[in-house]
């Protein structure tokens, strides 16, 4: 294991131990607050009761809270490892992040083994003496009810009064062919159990279909092998089932209280519960190098807890679906816990991988901020954002103004460092400067693509106005130019242009093409106006909205969402602290769709639209996006929106108008293959022809707005929910989902005839097209 193997693994057991202790006490001492009278009465008020009652509820409490504290023991053993300036010295020991998780495999194996072991013994064996003392908590069988039992060729309804007696009492059976059609039933007075598969009825009514008249018998030999001392066990819930009793009823031996598949389901997700402490170990791994690097340890736990979370509801979400036959049982067990461990290989590939191959001939190395990496032709990886050797920035004057937040040169020094040009230069620092130097204007704002030409320039100075009302802002000049320059942004005046200098305009230096927001427009380049910042405000607000967008983001949320933005600035939040509010409100749109609460989930759904509006706003407006922020919030996105209408869908049965089986299972298919599909399709144009399909033609774009996603789709919704229709809003969804696929997959085909014709596929915001 090694010492490192060993360290970790001690200091996440000891975590461990405290966490599970912690939880469980604090939900036992719940437990015996709800359940504590009842107890004492049982037992004649007994206090030795109350304790017996707790150590037989330990093991469920325990079993349901074993990937929490896992969870929880590896956020508190890296958070700690961070504050303490301990996990950089393992990364530059050569430790990768999956040597890191490999030395953790003996650790995840005790804890996986735990949770089975609690699983499979413990809880049984506790459930077993709950039910001595009556208790219904344990069995889905609900007093004053029947419960029902498949046995071979007869199903069986037996009063849950009579469960735990010797003889039943007014049993109903209902015999079926081998095809499940009704082919008669018994109802009798009494049952009792012979043994050797044999029952005696006594005051049975024998009707047979087909028959007009029913037989009346004082005794009826009924031949089954269900056996009286299995019965109470049926009807525990497959959660407190032993694996063993899960693979016999999920065997299709015709028997049990559910149907096998339902059995099925939950001894997959049993077996893939033991490897969830793995995966809860390695997602921290995964997180605890990038939050490392920036030395947000906040971050770190509310990400890994926002992301354990969303995991653990994916996860009861897939076994929901296995039960109800949606999704196969091996899929609902085993589907969430693979998505995550591929979630979580990107993100340490990401880094391990790529990363590490940004790095120059001279050994530096490069964070990837949204830039691009391109091999050279001795095989080197270089960066394409103007990441050249000796060019400075040099802020030229002070601006005590704030824009969103920000003194104007803080925002150029870190829109700069994101274009490259990392090194900073005060104004007496500026002797001996050799190559290149990037001035600007303290009181002025740049545009992004902007900043980006003014960085890769060389050789010009930046003009803001028109005719003789045009003034310098900012310049790249090589440093012998560089006193002239200098000299003339600080006057502000058009006169001593140093020779081989030329004066550009934003629309020269800028493109007006932004491909990261697929738009065009005119970048902006002003001087700031300190008596009215709210014009530079908004237009630099609206410089980050995307140009191929749904209607409802491009339309209606830009207004409101500018003010909650200068709420959240205002504030102190950040993005990543939006996006986790936005999270929550997808569990919380999940659950109040699966109980078909629409309006709530509605309303939940459109909170979580809109910050997700937000928190991309906020990154952009304030410079504060990372690769991780993105990761989170585009996750998110991307993973959400089938599982919403997956819960509608499942939410109509306790409706008015509940779809069948059949039509619900369809609508739901082509929904979410409509969805998987849509995406596909947008993933080939841009690997193939190098282009997003929104932003080919006019016509593309305005799809867009429209287009079966998750805004759109919210719309057809609600409109239909508010008239009392949810189940026409689900097929209103499934048939725009049908359409725009094909529509779709016309764009796909006249896009690959172009291709093959022309080479090459041009976006029309990058012409002289009209905007559509």
């Amino acid at each position: 294991m090694g010492i490192l193997g060993k360290y970790l693994t001690r200091l996440i057991l000891v975590r461990f131990a405290v966490a599970l202790t912690g939880l469980t006490v604090f939900l036992l001492s719940l437990d015996l607050m709800v359940n504590g009278e009842r107890v004492l009465d049982d037992s004649n008020g007994e206090l030795t009761a109350l304790f017996r009652y707790s150590v037989l509820r330990l093991p469920e409490l325990a079993s349901s809270l074993i990937k929490f504290a896992s969870l929880i023991a590896g956020l508190l053993t890296f958070t700690a490892l961070m504050r303490r300036n301990e996990v950089a010295p393992i990364w530059s020991m050569g430790v990768s992040q999956f040597g890191v998780m490999l030395k953790l495999v003996p650790v995840a194996i005790v804890l996986g083994g735990f949770q089975f072991f609690v699983d499979d013994r413990l809880v049984p064996i506790a459930i077993e003496g709950l039910g001595d003392w009556n208790f219904t908590q344990d069995s889905v069988a609900l007093p004053g009810r029947a419960a029902w039992f498949h046995t071979g060729n007869s199903i069986v309804a037996i009063p849950v009064e009579s469960l735990d007696q010797d003889v039943f009492s007014n049993i109903k059976i209902f015999e079926i062919d081998q095809t499940g059609n009704l082919t008669g039933r018994i109802d009798a007075a009494e049952a009792r159990f012979d043994g050797e598969e044999s029952w005696t009825l006594t005051n049975a009514t024998q009707r047979i279909l087909g028959q007009d008249l029913a037989q009346t018998h004082d005794v009826l030999v009924w031949r089954s092998d269900l056996d009286p001392s299995e019965i109470k066990r049926l009807t525990l819930h497959p959660k407190r089932l032993a694996i063993g009793d899960l693979s016999a009823l999920a065997s299709g031996a015709q028997r049990g209280y559910w149907v096998p598949h339902y059995y099925a389901t939950w001894m997959q997700a049993r077996l893939a519960l033991a490897l969830t402490p793995a995966l809860m170990l390695f997602l921290i791994v995964a997180l605890a190098r990038r939050f490392q690097r920036t030395g947000h340890i906040e971050f770190l736990f509310l990400g890994g807890l926002g992301t354990g979370f969303c995991y653990f509801i994916l996860s009861g979400i897939g076994v929901a679906m296995g039960e109800v036959g949606l999704l196969p049982f091996l899929l609902a067990g085993w589907g969430p816990i693979a998505a995550f461990a591929v979630i979580i290989a990107a993100i340490v590939l990401w880094r391990e991988v790529y990363e590490i191959r940004l790095v120059d001939a001279h050994g530096r190395h490069y964070e990837s901020d949204g830039g691009e990496a391109v091999a050279s032709k001795d095989g080197e990886m270089t960066k394409t954002k103007a990441a050249i050797e000796e060019v400075a920035l040099l802020i030229v004057g002070e601006c005590d103004a704030k824009i969103w937040g920000r003194r104007p040169q803080d925002r150029l020094i870190r829109g700069f460092a994101r274009a490259g040009v990392n090194r900073v230069l005060a104004e007496e620092d500026a002797v001996g400067v050799v190559d290149h130097v990037v001035l600007v204007r303290a009181d002025i704002v740049l545009d992004a693509p902007v900043v980006a030409a003014l960085a890769r320039s060389r050789g010009v100075v930046l003009l803001s106005g028109e005719g003789s009302a045009a003034i310098p802002i900012a310049a790249n000049v090589s440093g012998t130019q560089l006193f002239a320059t200098l000299k003339l942004l600080h006057s502000g005046k058009m006169k001593n242009v140093h020779e081989g200098v030329k004066l550009v305009s934003v629309e020269e230096i800028g493109s007006t093409y932004w491909p990261a927001l697929r738009k065009r427009e005119v970048p902006y380049a002003t001087v700031i106006n300190r008596l009215d910042l709210a014009p530079l405000e908004w237009r630099m607000f609206m410089g980050t909205y995307k140009g191929a967008t749904d209607f409802v983001t491009k339309w209606v949320w830009p207004r409101p969402a500018y003010y909650v933005t200068k709420l959240c600035v205002r504030a102190g939040l950040t993005p990543n602290m939006v996006t986790f509010a936005s999270l929550l409100l997808v569990f919380a749109t999940l659950y109040w769709f699966y109980v078909g609460a629409w309006i709530l989930g509605l309303a939940a759904a459109w909170g979580m639209t809109f910050l997700d509006t937000v928190d991309g706003k906020l990154a952009r407006i304030t410079l504060n996006s990372s690769p991780m922020g993105n990761i989170f919030d585009h996750s998110i996105d991307l993973i959400h929106p089938p599982f919403w209408y997956i819960a509608w869908g499942l939410g109509l049965a306790g409706t008015a108008h509940p779809l069948g089986n059949a039509t619900l299972t369809a609508a739901l298919v082509i929904i979410v293959a409509g969805y998987i599909l849509q995406r596909l399709i947008e993933g080939a144009s841009i690997y193939y022809f190098k282009i997003e399909i929104h932003i080919w033609r006019p016509v593309d774009t305005l799809f867009r707005q429209v287009t079966a996603r998750r805004n759109p789709n919210l719309a057809l919704m609600t409109i239909c929910a508010l008239a009392w229709r949810p189940d026409i809003g689900l097929l209103a969804v499934a048939a725009w989902t049908a359409i725009c696929l094909g529509l779709h997959l016309l764009q796909l085909v006249q896009a690959y005839l172009v291709w093959r014709r022309d080479g090459v596929l041009h976006s029309w915001l990058t012409q002289n097209t009209p905007a559509p």
